[in-house]
């Protein structure tokens, strides 16, 4: 469902839609063999943000959640994308286990038609005005987990991610980084969310998971 997950955390801040894909353990978008693109430069550091460039990262709707109900009142819907009007935010969530930070990524649907989201956002962290990716992307919850979830003309929902400290992860290698950037699923487009803060840049660890969007 839309709703708030029981899981996890804070942060945030400005976004702007992207071309670009990549996925796994790789580029954080939809297909395997994309490059990343480069992050927008219209991001504004601190507090929460938004991929429209609003402050107040949870306060993109207030029609409520969207419904995970599938079958025919799905027919006829299009997937929700960044180009045709899905906001990104990062809020706050509950907390998470020791070592661990959580986050609610929240797709608003900003436009006057219903849409849909099916799967788990492709997520990474991003450094320098180019946008170039931090460490690998976010290891994905897989999409046979979740359900399509259609999202209401001002409705959103939202997905969990969980970031792992710097402290287990060895060796580090702290990189300062700017943001996110995140893919909502199936789409080629993405969204920057300033975040800044030094995470490591080892190639083999993910300090990022996430789920499927409910």
């Amino acid at each position: 469902m839309g709703k708030n997950s029981s899981l996890l955390v804070s942060m945030g801040l400005a976004a702007v839609v992207l071309a670009g894909c990549g996925q796994g353990g790789g580029n954080a978008g939809p297909s395997p063999s994309s490059t990343p693109t480069p992050a927008p430069t219209a991001s504004t550091p601190g507090g929460t943000g938004s991929s429209d460039g609003s402050s107040g990262g949870t306060s993109g709707s207030t029609s409520g959640a969207g419904s995970g109900n599938g079958g025919a009142s799905n027919a006829g819907l299009t997937n929700c994308t960044v180009g045709k009007g899905l906001k990104v935010t990062v809020a706050s969530g509950d907390g998470g286990a020791a070592g661990h930070v959580g986050y609610y990524l929240r797709f608003t649907n900003t436009t006057k038609q219903s849409c849909y989201l099916w799967g788990s956002p492709g997520v990474s962290f991003v450094a320098g005005d180019k946008g170039t990716q931090v460490g690998p992307a976010a290891v994905r919850q897989p999409k046979a987990k979740g359900h399509k979830v259609t999202i209401p003309a001002g409705g959103y929902a939202i997905s969990t991610l969980v970031i792992t400290s710097n402290g287990p992860l060895q060796p580090c290698n702290l990189v300062q980084v700017r943001g996110l950037r995140i893919y909502p699923p199936d789409d080629y487009g993405a969204a920057f969310v300033a975040m800044s803060q030094q995470v490591c840049s080892n190639p083999k660890q993910s300090q990022l998971q996430v789920d499927t969007v409910h």
